[in-house]
């Protein structure tokens, strides 16, 4: 496991504070203050992956960590009504003053619906300092649109385009030119194109639409994924509309290096103190050991981006701290390895607990699913499930595990809801398949009756039983080796 630490933990002088995901002190933790003390319903996630993008889009093309730029896909996945657009309100409030003083910071508005690849390539070549950030609603459905085996050529478009423009922010990369019928339509080259995305969408969207596609197209693992369960709090009153002055002048400063040096062809490189350094290079060995360990392509595909991924994290909120001379300290790498590695853990084990919705249907996966709560009934002491199990403290000390208890532990999730053939007959097809299987037996109602006193239909793990022909025909040959023998007289 890659070691925990929380950066901001030793100085929180009040647990009940918003902590703004531990993200260490700078331009971003304080930009997410911001949004989260603006909006009517503050939450804190949302509020730090707005602030994450919005200084992403300032600097994402004037500095660089380790050759390449500091543009980022972000995702929030948010239940309805936790106020999705208290982000770009509150990056619209903190752009209009650092519009007012660098007309030129107007252009990291990018489009809040990407409709075409040609579009969007058009859309950065137009900008002389291509560096951009799109606010999309609804980012899941798309992100499982431009997956799907159904989509058209126009999506398929899309997502080669966002594959091939998140790696071309770096200083000297270049988006070629793209050739269409009408060369008027060409867009041109572009030079260290910054395109950065903050993206929207609930949970029921995004996880019953996710598929392995989503994983393997290579789209999603670039993608760093925040998610919030946090209640919706009661409306702020105190809401600060207006942004201090001494934030606004830190932006400034930022804004004016950042143009500066796009403006002379330069970036600015961000550098590493020595136990930074020597955190990343470990958890490079890390992720790589964990992408040749992977059990499968998949979760391969999901650590091969995480390194990249919590390095521009870190670049970020050190270019925050020190635009001029950026040095990523101790605090911010295990920060950022942290928020990265929980991610992608996350996500791992939604895919391999079926809560994920391209596993619906999966025999195997739902066989396995049966298997896991089998085993987690019969580990748990009798109190802590009696609510669910229906039936005996007898029943559950024998092994047993009824059908009841499956049920209600199976029947709402994705992997079964959403078969084609429903919930419950998909899972009576998995309990038939595993008895058909010789995994599981049955103990009928009416002889758990008998037994027990309650008709609960049950199922256990099947036990060998030594009291059979095999067993019997070797005790009676011993050492005369015609077992075969004994035993097809026994069966006639």
């Amino acid at each position: 496991m890659w070691p925990t630490f929380s950066a901001s933990a030793p100085s929180r002088p009040d647990a009940g504070m918003p902590q703004f995901l531990d993200v260490p002190p700078g331009v971003v933790r304080d930009v997410a203050s911001y949004i989260y003390h603006a909006a009517p319903y503050p939450n804190e996630t949302i509020a730090t992956v707005a602030a994450v993008g919005f200084v992403a889009a300032i600097v994402g093309r004037s500095h660089n960590v380790s050759g390449t730029g500091l543009n980022q896909y972000l995702l929030t996945v948010a239940p309805t009504g936790t106020g999705k657009e208290q982000g770009p309100d509150g990056i619209g409030r903190l752009l209009a003053p650092l519009e007012a003083a660098f007309p030129a910071l107007s252009e990291i508005r990018g489009p809040g619906e990407i409709v075409s690849a040609p579009g969007l390539h058009k859309a950065l070549a137009i900008r002389r300092n291509p560096s951009m950030l799109c606010i999309i609603g609804e980012a899941g459905l798309m992100l499982a649109q431009l997956a799907s085996p159904k989509r058209d050529t126009n999506k398929a478009g899309i997502e080669r385009f966002m594959l091939h423009v998140y790696t071309k922010s770096g200083f000297g990369a270049v988006l070629d030119d793209a050739a269409y019928s009408d060369k008027q339509n060409n867009p041109g080259v572009v030079n260290s194109p910054a395109l950065s995305i903050v993206g929207d969408t609930t949970p029921e969207t995004f996880y019953s639409a996710l598929d392995r596609r989503m994983i393997l197209s290579g789209l999603l693992p670039r993608f760093t994924i925040f998610e919030t369960t946090a209640p919706r709090p009661y409306q702020n009153k105190d809401r600060v509309f207006a942004p201090c002055p001494h934030l606004i002048e830190r932006l400034k400063r930022l804004s004016q290096i950042a143009l500066e040096l796009q403006g002379s062809k330069r970036v600015c490189e961000v550098g590493m103190t020595e136990d930074a350094a020597v955190t990343f290079d470990q958890f490079e060995h890390w992720t790589t050991d964990k992408v040749n360990d992977a059990a499968n392509e998949l979760t391969r595909h999901l650590w091969t981006r995480v390194y990249l991924k919590a390095l521009k994290l870190a670049a970020l909120n050190a270019v925050g701290v020190d635009p001029l001379s950026p040095r990523i300290t101790y605090a911010e790498s295990m920060w950022a390895t942290n928020v990265i590695v929980d991610q992608t853990n996350a996500l791992i084990a939604k895919f391999d607990s079926g809560e994920i919705g391209e596993a619906a249907g999966n025999e195997l996966l739902q066989q396995d699913r049966v298997r896991m709560v089998m085993r987690e009934c019969a580990q748990r002491p009798f109190d802590e499930i009696k609510g669910q199990f229906g039936g005996t403290p007898e029943m559950h000390g024998y092994g047993l595990v009824t059908h009841q208890y499956l049920q209600r532990r199976l029947l709402n999730l994705p992997l079964f809801k959403d078969d084609p053939i429903k919930a419950t007959p998909a899972l009576k097809r998995t309990i038939q398949s595993l008895c058909d299987n010789a995994e599981i037996e049955v103990l009928s109602g009416p002889k758990a009756k008998t037994t027990f006193g309650h008709g609960f239909l049950s199922y256990r793990f099947a036990e060998y039983n030594p009291n059979n022909e095999v067993e019997r025909a070797k005790n009676a040959v011993f050492f005369v080796p015609n077992v075969g023998g004994v035993l097809q007289g026994n069966m006639k």
